[in-house]
């Protein structure tokens, strides 16, 4: 069997069966297809060395060590695959010696003040007429909710524009969240103002006529995508004047960090961001560390026994 054949029978009998997030799914994909094309069409699967793979994943079109470390994952869970099904005689990457180190990099979020403007932001676009077919203001409505959940619940993207309306329970105030690996969680609305944003979002929607089950619409009545989401929060950091290119994952980042200054325990934080690890949640603890600076210069102990 060649490689591409083994390719396509790793996708359709094994990535999309399992409980991975679509983006994980296509990146495992492009990395194979790539890994094709660099080896050349038709070649043997049997005929791939561990130096062939070596010299893919080092190869100058992978920038950074975090797509190296993908594409190395990207190869162990395929060639797994295949000497499970006798494809192979053996995995030749559990020969790999790379040495692909971790860069720790810190998460972009924004500071409380900026975060305050952009909500503002999108609170004053409620004054404007709406020059768009739908109901009068809808979109401005619509777009001071996604400001205020993503900053509220720290929400993935992907998580947020997968929302329908019956996920909502307004008298339980939470949101039934389909996070990655299909894990669910309860993501709690216990901010008044978001709540009541929700209630006016809601409200607005019945006027629209749309066969879509999805919470948040487009201007086509469509559900609303992760890339629609990024055009309203970058128009909305334009209109707040913030100087910074803003994504939503920015948000979640913003999310996690101010409930940690707050003083929340990093437990707490990992099970409102959902993460299925707490070694995921410590790069926000890396985060607090200035602000502990700050508080430790302004307030420690130090300065209350005037040392």
């Amino acid at each position: 069997m060649n490689l591409r054949t083994a390719i396509a029978l790793f996708v359709d009998d094994y990535l999309e069966r399992r409980s991975l997030s679509p983006l994980t799914v296509r990146a495992y994909r492009q990395d194979l297809r790539h890994l094709d094309r660099f080896l050349g069409p038709g070649v043997p699967l049997r005929a791939i060395s561990t130096e062939a793979l070596e010299r893919w994943i080092l190869s100058q079109d992978s920038y950074t060590q975090a797509t190296r470390r993908r594409r190395l994952a990207s190869l162990r869970s395929f060639f797994r695959f295949t000497s499970a099904r006798s494809l192979t005689e053996d995995n030749p990457t559990e020969r790999v010696r790379l040495r692909l180190p971790r860069r720790t990099r810190l998460p972009r979020y924004l500071s409380a003040a900026q975060a305050h403007a952009l909500v503002k932001a999108a609170e004053a676009c409620l004054q404007e007429p709406s020059p768009l077919r739908l109901h009068c203001g809808f979109l401005q409505i619509r777009n001071l909710l996604v400001v205020r959940i993503l900053l509220t619940t720290g929400m993935r993207v992907a998580e947020l524009t997968a929302l329908d309306v019956s996920h909502f329970d307004l008298n339980d105030r939470t949101i039934l969240v389909r996070g990655k690996g299909d894990r669910d969680r309860l993501c709690f609305l216990s901010d008044t103002r978001t709540r009541t944003a929700l209630t006016q979002y809601i409200d607005a929607r019945q006027h629209i006529e749309t066969d879509s089950p999805a919470l948040l619409l487009n201007s086509r009545a469509g559900r609303l995508t992760p890339q629609g989401v990024t055009y309203v929060l970058g128009c909305l950091a334009r209109r707040a004047r913030l100087g910074v290119s803003i994504t939503p994952h920015m948000l979640r980042h913003t999310a996690a960090t101010l409930f940690l200054r707050a003083g929340a325990d990093i437990r707490l934080v990992q099970q409102f961001l959902g993460h299925s690890s707490i070694a995921t949640t410590q790069i926000y603890a890396h985060v607090t560390q200035s602000h502990l600076r700050a508080a430790l210069a302004s307030s420690g102990p130090a300065c209350l026994i005037d040392l």
